[in-house]
């Protein structure tokens, strides 16, 4: 995918767009899935939830039979060579890739706390119904839906990573004011119900947003290398974010979920303010040598 979009945009601005735009589809279909599972578990034919998989297997072919079809009626009539290429374990000797790897793996870890883990977080702190925790996480997906297409149309006028830090640290401050307004038990149930899609809003662009700032300007020979750890990095935030929280859970420690949901947001500030400075010394030392 992200070769795809480097191979088809031009400038920083328009990866960032059609980066955000594909980010965005993603969360809209997991906002279609939940809603329709909570549908299902919610009526008269819950015993039959397990075939609500079949309706997602049938638009995945769907999908599958249409790429085939574009694939055919726009078929090239010079085949592009395809090149094979190791891995280059020394993309993580370069201290920009590494710090670059190490903030996706923390954006992917902070976003599997809530993504995975907030239905059971409503249900063990808030006590609400399996219904309304399952449309909790379907809201959640719809409000980062919107937060990444709202930051496709924001790259007009602003630069990806000024959109990055205003999310970012937007998302700081409501994690931080929901953990607050959890101590008090007659107002945490009703406000922290409006905060918590608030909180995907504005995280849910970090991801497309530094992703395309780097890949952006990546060279094009090596950006399917340095795809192959963005993949490992992100699997391994995502295995460690869930595992970690199934672990604050397991010690009856959810009074705590919020606190320890605002830990990797503010790692990912130090590190992604430490990645623009170094950006930046090493753009003046590019001019001072021209």
């Amino acid at each position: 995918m992200f070769s795809i979009i480097k191979n088809t945009t031009e400038t920083e601005k328009e990866f960032s767009i059609t980066m955000s735009r594909t980010e965005a589809a993603f969360m809209l279909g997991i906002f279609i899935v939940n809603m329709e599972f909570a549908l299902i578990l919610s009526s008269d034919y819950q015993e039959f939830w397990r075939f609500g998989f079949w309706l997602v297997g049938f638009i995945s072919l769907w999908t599958g039979i249409q790429i085939i079809r574009h694939h055919h009626t726009h078929k090239n009539t010079e085949p592009i060579p395809v090149k094979k290429s190791k891995i280059d374990f020394t993309i993580l000797l370069n201290k920009s890739s590494l710090l670059f790897l190490v903030i996706i793996s923390l954006i992917i870890f902070a976003e599997q706390i809530f993504n995975s883990w907030l239905p059971t977080f409503y249900k063990k702190s808030l006590n609400s119904s399996s219904f309304f925790a399952l449309q909790s996480s379907a809201l959640l997906a719809f409000f980062s839906f919107l937060g990444r297409i709202i930051a496709s149309k924001l790259i007009h006028r602003f630069s990806p990573m000024k959109i990055f830090y205003t999310s970012l640290i937007s998302g700081i401050i409501l994690i931080s004011s929901a953990f607050f307004i959890g101590q008090e038990s007659d107002l945490k149930i009703k406000i922290l119900m409006f905060i918590f899609p608030l909180i995907g809003f504005f995280i849910a662009p970090l991801y497309p947003m530094l992703n395309s700032k780097f890949l952006g300007n990546y060279p094009e020979k090596k950006i399917s290398r340095m795809v192959s750890f963005i993949i490992l990095f992100t699997s391994l935030g995502g295995s460690i974010g869930s595992i970690s929280t199934a672990y604050i859970f397991q010690k009856n420690l959810a009074n705590y979920y919020l606190l320890f949901a605002s830990i990797p947001l503010i790692l990912i500030l130090i590190l992604s303010s430490l990645f623009s400075i170094k950006e930046r010394m090493s753009i003046n030392k590019n001019d001072h040598e021209t």
